[in-house]
């Protein structure tokens, strides 16, 4: 499903905001880092990625999810697919 980086970004910020990650209000930006920034940890972010994945019909390699994650190379790796 093709998306453009302001709707993958709404719906990043609405699953975070639902499970307590991020603040209402807050944006996220390209450089916004899971782990560092929104103090997310593995469970956190395989979740988020699962929704992701089931959202956007696509499948991020598990190489990717680690600490550098950010929302641009999130974007970046959906987009592709």
């Amino acid at each position: 499903m093709a998306c453009s980086q302001s709707e993958f970004t709404q719906f990043l910020t609405d699953r975070l905001v639902e499970v307590g990650k991020l603040q209402e209000g807050v944006e996220l930006t390209d450089s916004t880092n899971f782990s560092v920034d929104l103090e997310m940890d593995s469970l956190d972010t395989f979740t988020l990625i699962f929704a992701v994945e089931e959202r956007y019909g696509t499948r991020v390699p598990e190489q990717m999810i680690d600490e550098h994650l950010t929302v641009g190379i999130l974007f970046q790796t959906v987009t592709r697919s």
